[in-house]
């Protein structure tokens, strides 16, 4: 997973969009890139912390340590997600009926 910016101009000033993607294989052996999350304009100092935070993500998952066997780690796992957790935007509560 990584972080990716989109740039656009608005109102004849530039703006700079943020989301988080990961790269999936899919079955015919092509890659595909999925938004994760979407977290609009953000500061530098939060780009920078959710670069770190899947940076550690992402080892984890190549170390499948994430959780320990028999679920004596998922407390730590379910701390971390509630924390990235996002509410939906009105377009995904219209397009979902949430």
């Amino acid at each position: 997973m990584f972080v990716r910016s989109y740039k656009r101009k608005k109102n004849g000033k530039w703006h700079e969009y943020f989301s988080v993607v990961e790269n999936r294989r899919v079955a015919d052996g092509t890659t595909v890139q999925r938004t994760v999350l979407y977290l609009g304009e953000i500061t530098t100092t939060q780009q920078d912390t959710w670069r770190k935070t899947l940076e550690v993500f992402d080892d984890r998952m190549r170390r499948k340590d994430l959780v320990e066997r028999q679920g004596r780690g998922m407390y730590a796992i379910s701390g971390f997600l509630r924390e990235i957790q996002s509410k939906p935007v009105g377009q995904w509560k219209r397009r979902y009926d949430i």
